[in-house]
């Protein structure tokens, strides 16, 4: 006899002769209502065609961004268009039914557009784009799965066209034409130097006449709030009219989505904008006055502002408004590099300015060179780096540029070589004869203190010593005298 609990928690008594049963448990009563008692567990009752469609819908809806989805339908779109308009036999249909003309087709379009064939020369990164959109287009619209590429005589073919060895040496030959070319790809950081010339370009008169105000302000808000993740930004994300207890002025923004953060709105950052009223070497870049001044504009040459209007919209041919419509990265990106242009921001620099540099530029004026410098903990926060960030990663991103101009030597025999640029970032300074100080500076100085303490205190230590020994001395003889006094006192007794 064995004992076993039944499910009402008692202890009963088996028989183990009788066989257990294996027979599948009555399904649970439905409750389509889930109201009262008896009535069994509730149980979700769907069709599973509506089931599978709606989960195809999500996937569809949520699997990627809208921005990402905007940009393969555009590449897609003009990739098909491309190859309409080809006379070539089977040109026509080769993106729309793969065949063994595909890869032919399709590196003859990537080549009119990085190789200057139709008046525009763009960069391997375009190649790599068009690359990535048309093989998601290839796997989900024409079933070529995997990553690899054959195709017989017959023009029996597996894969993905977009993996066609001759079309993917064309694309390392243009990586390499563009590492060859001399000019750095690398995002450089706007500094603040450089970031006042911009502003001052932006309000002359004559940059206002030629792009007109509402750009021209746009472009300043924008450049001051050193986010480029900030073009989705909505009127609903940015709180106005606010007040600290002592009384300033301040705005605060939520930002949802970034780079680090995809998908989970809960990680939203609140970040509180206050005016830069103490210098006006803060004034130029203060991104309160920028951007309050283009929320302005807007309302004074459009209409009220809604919650969901975009606090920095795209704008037609004429600079009106497009409220509803976002700003793109692309768009900002061109206006930058005909702005760069006209101001020579570059000069005898190697590299580019993105709408990344406006980022990276703050973060290095706030963790070098700002009067009030932040500690490396609020750069990598304000930044928007992740909390899995590596510190040596930051830093690098932080000091790369001017640890390679501090450590270079080519004008080592220079007559006119300054000795004390090495103390110096980037060898800018605002007060002629002055200069920032350096890490490497500061600990040169801080050794050299301490060295001088150390022989300030040995000094005195020494003579204290001195003086001690002296007093000893003199407490001793006093001793020895009182000693041979008492001494001959009692002989004379």
């Amino acid at each position: 006899m064995t004992k076993d609990r039944s499910a009402t928690g008692r202890n009963t008594t088996a028989n183990p002769a009788t066989p257990v049963s294996l027979a599948v448990p009555s399904p649970p009563t439905v409750n389509t209502e889930g109201k009262g008692k008896g009535k069994g567990p509730k149980v979700l009752v769907s069709n599973p065609k509506e089931a599978l469609a709606g989960a195809a819908q999500t996937t569809e809806d949520h699997l990627y961004s809208k921005k990402t989805k905007t940009s393969y339908k555009g590449q897609v779109t003009r990739a098909l268009a491309y190859a309409a308009a080809q006379t070539e036999p089977g040109w026509r249909n080769a993106f729309t039914k793969v065949s063994s003309l595909t890869p032919t087709v399709l590196m003859a379009y990537v080549a009119s557009k990085c190789q200057g064939h139709e008046g525009e020369e763009l960069s391997y990164k375009t190649a790599k784009g068009i690359k990535s959109e048309l093989k998601h287009y290839f796997k989900a619209e024409l079933g070529c799965l995997t990553d690899s590429w054959s195709c017989d005589s017959d023009g029996n073919y597996t894969g993905n066209p977009v993996h066609e060895e001759v079309f993917e040496r064309s694309l390392q030959s243009l990586k390499n034409r563009d590492g060859r070319a001399g000019t750095s790809r690398q995002s450089l950081a706007m500094s603040y130097s450089v970031m006042v010339t911009l502003m001052e370009h932006l309000k002359d008169p004559a940059t206002i006449a030629d792009r007109t105000e509402g750009l021209c302000l746009l472009l300043q808000a924008f450049a001051a709030t050193g986010n480029e993740e900030l073009t989705r930004l909505q009127m609903k994300d940015i709180e106005l009219g606010l007040t600290t207890n002592t009384g300033s002025p301040f705005f605060i923004i939520t930002l949802t989505f970034c780079k680090t953060n995809q998908a989970d709105a809960s990680k939203h950052k609140k970040l509180q904008c206050l005016p830069n009223t103490p210098t006006a070497r803060l004034r130029a870049i203060c991104c309160y006055t920028k951007l309050k001044a283009w929320l302005q504009w807007m309302e004074r040459s459009g209409r009220r502002l809604r919650p969901e209007d975009y606090v920095f919209p795209a704008l037609d041919a004429q600079g009106r408004i497009k409220f509803q419509e976002a700003l793109s990265q692309t768009r900002v990106q061109g206006w930058l590099n005909r702005l760069t242009n006209q101001t020579g921001l570059l000069a005898r620099r190697n590299g580019r300015f993105t709408t990344h540099c406006f980022r990276r530029g703050g973060a290095q004026f706030r963790f070098m060179f700002a009067k009030e410098k932040l500690s490396l903990k609020a750069v990598k926060w304000w930044g928007g780096w992740s909390e899995d960030e590596g510190t040596g990663t930051i830093m690098r991103y932080l000091l790369e540029e001017s640890t390679r101009y501090e450590y270079g030597f080519s004008d080592m025999l220079s007559p006119s070589r300054q000795d004390s640029r090495n103390a110096v970032y980037m060898g800018e300074t605002d007060t002629p004869g002055a200069a920032p100080i350096t890490q490497y500076s500061l600990d040169v100085s801080l050794q050299s203190l301490k060295e001088a303490i150390n022989v300030e205190m040995n000094h005195r230590s020494s003579i204290q010593e001195q003086e001690l020994n002296h007093k000893q001395e003199v407490a001793n003889k006093a001793l020895i005298d009182s000693n041979n006094a008492v001494m001959a006192s009692n002989k004379a007794l």
